[in-house]
């Protein structure tokens, strides 16, 4: 474990979508958001995904359901919604719908991703996915206790990501990064490490790097790595706003990952700085995000961020619709003032 900065203070953690969730107080806690999850409405119906099983779409377990929307396109990808600082354009599809049938299987891209991995592969998850539980029970790292519900909100919700990263990030597809080195993933305020370990396991040529303000996180993402054998990933400890200005971290990523509680402007400011010139960052939202996403066109762009970007729909269904996934590229170096000091950017949003 990296651990960058000075004495951290204790602090409570931070809030789930579907509200508050208790701590333990006995860790010292760099204030940053992390990836807790929303708890989903009702559990799957199955709970493991074998490495035996045929490599297929199949071979899913568990998908949450979704109340009874109309049938959704069938490849699992939405509508896209471009932003400005001009308008706010609608280019294709919506970002409505349910997951078809009630079978609690996996659909469309989510199912694509994983009919892609292999037996190994598919083993890594399912021995992280009992890992983060099993600690879960006396450490809070999500709110979801159900087994074949976490796999869908857990691991499911992170594969469905890939799609996206993959059409909008050049070099994510190519081993090499397609530049002759790794393609740099950073997945701030991790958490539990969602999206970023599965990302590394399901892309073992990316090298990921999970950072977390809290050091029992951290000391439970070592051994999540070390139990996997997920050779690709290192482990950093810190505050968002302190690692953002850390030499070797600071503009040191093609792509920022976000699943974290936290609103646009401040994820921009505490994602935006890891990301080099020409790399994106990609964030996963929720069902209706445009008038968030909107109020943070300014702070997008003061932080380097592209003047156009956009939502994408992604393979997963909340009660409230399709989800969406942010997609900001990098034009500009971000200023020298950015990230403000620890706490700035949570106490006033750019």
């Amino acid at each position: 474990m990296v651990w960058d900065g000075g004495s951290p203070s204790a602090v409570e953690e931070a809030v789930v979508n579907n509200g508050p969730i208790t701590s333990s107080s006995d860790d010292d806690s760099p204030e940053t958001p992390h990836s807790e999850v929303r708890e989903s409405q009702g559990a799957p119906s199955s709970s493991r995904v074998s490495s035996s099983s045929s490599n297929s779409g199949s071979s899913s377990s568990s998908s949450s359901s979704s109340s009874s929307s109309s049938s959704s396109n069938s490849s699992g990808g939405g509508g896209s919604t471009t932003f400005s600082s001009h308008s706010a354009q609608q280019t294709a599809g919506g970002s409505s719908g349910g997951r078809s049938g009630d079978s609690g299987e996996a659909a469309g891209e989510v199912a694509a991703e994983l009919a892609r991995l292999t037996p190994q592969q598919l083993q890594q998850l399912n021995d992280y996915l009992d890992h983060m539980l099993e600690i879960n029970k006396s450490m809070n790292l999500t709110a979801i206790r159900e087994r074949g519900e976490a796999w869908s909100r857990h691991i499911e919700d992170s594969l469905a990501l890939l799609p996206v990263i993959e059409r909008n990030c050049p070099g994510a597809r190519a081993r090499g990064g397609g530049s002759g080195r790794p393609f740099r993933v950073i997945d701030v305020g991790s958490g539990a490490g969602l999206p970023g370990m599965v990302l590394a396991i399901a892309r073992p040529h990316w090298q990921v790097t999970l950072l977390d303000s809290l050091k029992k996180r951290c000391t439970f993402l070592e051994g999540a790595v070390a139990l996997t054998g997920a050779a690709n990933v290192s482990v950093v400890w810190s505050r968002a706003e302190d690692g953002g200005r850390r030499e070797g971290l600071r503009g040191g990523f093609d792509l920022a990952v976000a699943r974290a509680v936290a609103d646009t402007r401040v994820l921009a400011e505490l994602c935006l700085p890891f990301v080099r010139v020409g790399g994106h960052w990609v964030a996963a939202k929720g069902a209706a995000p445009g008038p968030e996403v909107r109020a943070a066109t300014r702070a997008v762009r003061l932080l380097g961020g592209a003047e156009a970007f956009r939502t994408e729909g992604v393979d997963s269904w909340a009660p409230e619709g399709q989800r969406t996934a942010l997609v900001v590229g990098k034009e500009r170096p971000t200023p020298a003032l950015y990230p403000r000091p620890a706490g700035s950017p949570n106490k006033k949003p750019l």
